[in-house]
């Protein structure tokens, strides 16, 4: 595997000229396809895969998968010798930019700009314009500036896929500024028409998601797909039904354990984006949770476990023996320990190598499982065995 990392090109520019895309055509160059479908009680759990063009090698990006978030256009504390040895080729990653003029250069893409090899690294980019992210919903905001800037990302930057502006609200949000974001984000989903854009899917409460799904079922065509960004996680369950089965659904999670996102995969959502693993590592926990019976947890029904853990003290076993991470290859639990109570960066660095390795194999898995239409039995085996996150 080589996937470059180790070095964040950032390029600043005087002027950008975008050439802006052809609204007649609207073939995407990152096509999804549905593989699988298979009721269950939680929805309808489905696999498919994401087909690229313009990628030399393997184009094909497998589904279900988490979304990994990067920090400053990096997988956070993973350098290219940890991802080197990863037990993994591939990997969805989402960045978000404020400012497009300030990281790229007119003459490259966002792949390039990142120093990221376009046949390891999916990117989606989540463009959010600085006016849109103020609390005050109630200002003007400069729509030539921000069709600009859709434009720079599609014709320019290209990412596998870009995420329409958004004006995601919380659940404590008022009326009138709630009713105002699902118009905004409906309404800026059309400023640029792309086959690689997500659109938004917003809301404080299930009435305002509702709303906000059908203003993107009304945008999106034969291509493009969803990205839910509701403030109530019970109501990405309540909307995914509405969806159209034929486009990709990509959901902001926020931190969601294993279970969440299991939950979210038999619901029927393709790419989840968490930040666990990382949330994980920073806080000197370890990922010790069931996959399968192939790869045994030696914890019992734990989910994590405490890298400071008096017992870890002389313990020279690594951190789960049937683990293939670079962590786990290289480095034994007294070590990571000593690591991790000193507070040395490298202590969080193995265990988010960990933690990562953990939640993408435990999604490998499901999508396994998915394709042998034995998932459901898998998915209770796992909540049987399985603590809360």
């Amino acid at each position: 595997m080589s996937v470059f990392v180790a070095v964040t090109k950032r390029y600043s520019c005087l002027s950008i000229k975008s050439s802006p895309p052809d609204p007649n055509n609207m073939i995407p160059s990152c096509v999804w396809k549905s593989e699988v479908h298979a009721s269950n009680h939680s929805g309808a759990v489905r696999s498919g895969a994401f087909h690229c063009k313009g990628v030399s090698a393997d184009s094909t990006w497998p589904t279900p998968a988490i979304l990994v978030p990067a920090v400053g256009g990096m997988v956070p504390h993973l350098t290219a010798d940890i991802l080197e040895s990863a037990p993994f080729d591939k990997l969805f990653m989402s960045v978000q930019f404020d400012d497009v003029a300030n990281f790229v250069s007119s003459k490259h893409d966002v792949h390039w700009c990142l120093n990221q090899d376009p046949s390891k690294v999916f990117i989606v980019m989540r463009f959010r314009d600085t006016n849109a992210a103020k609390p005050d919903r109630t200002m003007v905001v400069d729509e030539t500036k921000l069709k600009k800037n859709c434009e720079i990302i599609d014709s320019q930057l290209k990412p596998n896929l870009w995420v329409a502006p958004v004006d995601a609200v919380p659940e404590t949000t008022g009326s009138n500024k709630n009713s105002t974001a699902v118009d905004r984000t409906g309404h800026w989903a059309t400023l640029v028409r792309s086959g690689n854009r997500l659109v938004g899917v917003v809301g404080r409460d299930d009435k305002s998601a509702v709303a906000s799904l059908k203003k993107a079922n009304a945008v999106l065509e034969s291509s493009g797909g969803y990205f839910v960004e509701v403030a109530r996680h019970e109501d990405r369950f309540r909307i995914v039904s509405e969806m159209e089965s034929s486009l990709p659904r990509v959901v902001a999670g926020g931190t969601l354990g294993p279970s969440e996102v299991l939950r979210l995969i038999a619901a029927g959502y393709d790419l989840i984006e968490t930040n666990y693993p990382q949330y994980l590592a920073k806080m000197g926990y370890v990922s010790a949770f069931w996959i399968n019976d192939d790869s045994p947890s030696e914890w019992g029904c734990a989910t994590k476990i405490d890298a400071r853990s008096p017992s870890f003290m002389v313990d020279r076993k690594p951190l789960m023996e049937s683990c293939s991470c670079f962590a786990c290859k290289n480095h034994t639990r007294a070590y990571i320990r000593h690591l991790t109570e000193t507070r040395e960066m490298l202590g969080e660095t193995l265990l988010y190598a960990h933690n990562l390795t953990m939640m993408i194999k435990l999604v490998e898995v499901a999508r396994s499982k998915i394709a042998s239409s034995s998932f459901e039995p898998w998915y209770e085996k796992w909540l049987a065995r399985c603590t809360d996150d």
